[in-house]
């Protein structure tokens, strides 16, 4: 059978794991969900009905437009429902147009960047190297970074961008190698 929609990745989410293990597990379902918005929005702009989420394209008052519209508005309600976690379905049921379902996941599901930002910084803070091997420990930290910069960057003016770059990229370079086990220590040095 050929795809109509966004491919579907469901996953467990268990309240049988120790505590320390559920708040990771709750973050892992949280950024699955992020995923999924992600997903959903490229696809529907793909299909060019990103009007139907956005508020772009409302509802016509005309009975004959509005009939049309209402079935792109389900093609799209549909792909939402079923691109996501079926545990979330149940929490879209009150809704009854794709923008009202979009704003709840993206009110419900999408962090606020202060929040993410201080808990990046916080993980970027305490990460080392420890047992991980020199490509792990690196790629690791490639990705809390760059998430990190792509939150930072955001706010910041164009003009001034390159030169926020420029010094995040020193302290990113600091903050790699202060972290590595200390036989690496002849690194530094060359830094």
């Amino acid at each position: 059978m050929a795809s109509v929609g966004p491919e579907r990745k469901t996953g467990t989410f268990s309240s049988s794991i120790e505590p320390q293990s559920r708040k990771t597990t709750f973050y892992l379902f949280s950024c699955a969900i992020v995923h999924e918005i992600l997903v959903i929005q490229l696809f529907v702009t793909g299909k060019e009905l990103w009007g139907h989420i956005d508020g772009s394209d409302p509802a016509p008052t005309d009975a004959t437009k509005l009939g049309e519209w209402k079935i792109k508005d389900a093609q799209v309600m549909t792909w939402i429902l079923g691109s996501i976690d079926p545990l979330i379905v149940l929490n879209l049921r009150p809704y009854k147009t794709a923008k009202a379902m979009w704003d709840y996941l993206q009110k419900v599901y999408n962090q606020d960047n202060s929040a993410r930002r201080f808990q990046l910084e916080y993980e970027i803070a305490n990460y080392s190297q420890g047992g991980l091997s020199i490509h792990d420990y690196f790629s690791g930290f490639q990705n809390l970074w760059a998430e990190f910069t792509d939150i930072v960057y955001a706010k910041i003016p164009t003009e001034s961008l390159s030169l926020i770059q420029a010094v995040h990229e020193q302290s990113k370079r600091d903050q790699f190698l202060m972290k590595l086990r200390s036989n690496f220590e002849q690194v530094f040095a060359l830094t």
